[in-house]
């Protein structure tokens, strides 16, 4: 699992990937913003989510088997896939 997300909980997750693979229509601001406002996000964890945005609209994933829960392994693919996200090296 991504570590600066390891921390939300299942209801969250499923909250983010539905999100980030259904609403084409929000900017990046905004799910940020309501990342962090309705679901309770910090906005380090929120931006985290966001830069799977990429993989999520490309990809379908079984529910809590996307981007996120692989971690490192989803950073390569987006790096080799060359979607639009730049990932954010772990601290």
């Amino acid at each position: 699992m991504d570590t600066i997300l390891s921390s939300i909980t299942l209801k969250q997750l499923s909250v983010i990937e539905d999100q980030l693979a259904n609403n084409e229509d929000a900017e990046d601001s905004e799910l940020l913003d309501y990342f962090v406002k309705e679901i309770g996000l910090s906005e380090e964890q929120a931006r985290q989510a966001l830069t799977y945005r990429g993989l999520y609209r490309l990809n379908m994933y079984l529910q809590f088997h996307g981007p996120i829960t692989m971690g490192e392994d989803a950073m390569t693919c987006q790096m080799i896939l060359g979607t639009r996200a730049q990932p954010r090296k772990p601290r």
